[in-house]
């Protein structure tokens, strides 16, 4: 048996307690369920990683971007009424979202859309087509 000092013993408890106030100190509030979180970086850096990872989807060569039309349209105020919804919540709940919207319009068969942190959105047309053929010529999500 390897005897254990007194100074082993207080360098394992000192790194178990420097382990557990970083855990601790990570832990925030969820705003919307009130709930904690562990979470290692700040609402700010995680709106900045989506705003840069937004600006190489717009930037791209390969993707197409759709600026004018009455898709465009459509997806712009369901964005503009999503933005509203959340804007409104955070306020019922105390808080602010600090978000800068923006939505894109991406033209391809992909069915799918995004969000990503700070309100960065991205609809991809064949997400547009795929519902209006569920529900005829008018889109099931845009409800004006």
């Amino acid at each position: 048996m390897i005897p254990v000092t007194i100074f082993g013993r207080a360098s394992r408890a000192s790194a178990a307690v420097a382990c557990l106030a970083t855990i601790l100190g990570a832990c925030q509030t969820v705003p919307y369920t009130g709930r904690s979180q562990f979470n290692m970086m700040s609402a700010s850096e995680e709106n900045d990683m989506g705003s840069q990872a937004y600006q190489e989807v717009r930037k791209d060569p390969a993707t197409k971007l759709i600026t004018s039309g009455s898709q465009y349209e459509m997806v712009k105020r369901v964005a503009d009424r999503i933005a509203a919804a959340a804007d409104k919540d955070a306020a019922k709940r105390g808080t602010k979202l600090n978000f800068q919207w923006e939505v894109i319009l991406i033209d391809s068969p992909t069915v799918n859309a995004w969000c990503m942190p700070g309100g960065k959105m991205g609809v991809y047309t064949g997400f547009c087509r795929s519902r209006s053929r569920r529900r005829g010529s008018r889109s099931s999500w845009d409800t004006r």
